[in-house]
């Protein structure tokens, strides 16, 4: 209605016609009027999960209750993720509502594994308003990239070395353990021979091999080496102190960090001590008879033997002593 009090204008009426919307005539569809997903950096790595948020409008209601961890999907490099859960702002229906979605990290955590673009999808027939119409289903709603930097270097778990020692007289050899671990992986194929060097009394030894408790990249990883003895087997004469060291650049993680070099990794001892007496293997002196009449003297042949070595300077005429009828003879040299 328009005019002036007390004008000449004559009365005009405008109609208004209000037409009233309910779930009967409602056929506008609500919407995503935003979303909001964390890039994965180094400052995430180890954590469980990561948060997807999305927040719905619609012109009258949005069903709350059709809002679950079903709406969407996570993909990334090795597959899809689990969605484990949503919670949503307001619980009741109406409009604008957030939901956050919980994302399960692949394999429990994040990690340098864990690298790539993930894709976030929602599905179609998921979110409704209160009149029944549906959100429509969007292939790339959202995204985020897991970027993880490893700088972290493998390290020497535990190593080592057996004593060697009487038990171990005339073996080959002897093996030094020692095990590696990383924060992802240690690459086994960077684990040789040429990892350590073992240096005793009479220098360095030769590492002949190397075994893995298990050939695949992993953490972690239990190396075996071989090392050969001095002179072929272990004997008293390879007594003393004995270090083995890890050399640099050697052992790498399977992102290129390596182990750091260690000289004094570990060490062993050689103490084969020997209380085994030497013994008389034979012993012969001829007879003397009429055809060595004249003789000026005779020979005694002693034979000695030990477990290791006989010592070649202790043997000289005092010896033995050779006793007859008139008393004792003189020892008059040896050979």
């Amino acid at each position: 209605i328009a005019g002036f009090q007390d004008s000449g204008e004559p009365l005009r009426t405008d109609y208004l016609d209000f037409q009233p919307i309910d779930a009967a005539t409602d056929v506008t569809a609500p919407s995503v009027i935003s979303t909001e997903s964390q890039n994965i950096g180094a400052a995430q790595a180890g954590a469980p999960d990561t948060q997807i948020t999305v927040t719905f409008a619609d012109n009258i209601a949005v069903d709350a209750s059709s809002i679950d961890s079903g709406d969407i999907t996570v993909t990334g490099p090795a597959g899809p993720l689990a969605v484990t859960g949503v919670s949503l702002d307001t619980n009741s229906d109406g409009t604008p509502r957030t939901a956050t979605y919980t994302v399960a990290a692949p394999g429990g955590s994040w990690d340098l594994a864990d690298s790539g673009a993930y894709t976030v999808a929602l599905l179609t027939d998921e979110v409704f308003d209160t009149s029944g119409n549906a959100v429509a289903a969007d292939p790339s709603l959202t995204g985020f990239a897991v970027d993880i930097a490893d700088t972290t270097a493998p390290v020497v778990q535990s190593a080592s070395a057996p004593a060697i020692d009487a038990a171990d007289t005339g073996n080959p050899d002897t093996q030094i353990t020692v095990t590696f671990a990383d924060n992802i992986a240690v690459d086994a194929s960077s684990i040789d021979s040429g990892d350590i060097t073992v240096t005793g009394p009479a220098g360095p030894l030769a590492v002949t091999g190397v075994s893995l408790d298990s050939n695949s990249d992993g953490t972690p990883r239990t190396a075996t080496y071989t090392v050969a003895a001095p002179g072929g087997s272990w004997d008293l004469a390879d007594s003393g102190a004995y270090t083995v060291a890890l050399l640099t650049d050697e052992v790498f993680d399977t992102n290129g960090n390596a182990v750091a070099a260690d000289p004094s990794l570990t060490g062993f001892t050689v103490d084969i001590a020997d209380t085994t007496a030497p013994v008389v293997q034979s012993a012969s002196a001829p007879a003397i008879d009429a055809a060595d009449t004249g003789n000026p003297d005779t020979q005694i042949t002693v034979t000695f033997a030990d477990n290791i070595a006989v010592d070649a300077s202790s043997i000289d005429t005092g010896d033995i002593t050779v006793t007859g009828p008139a008393g004792p003879l003189a020892v008059t040299g040896v050979s």
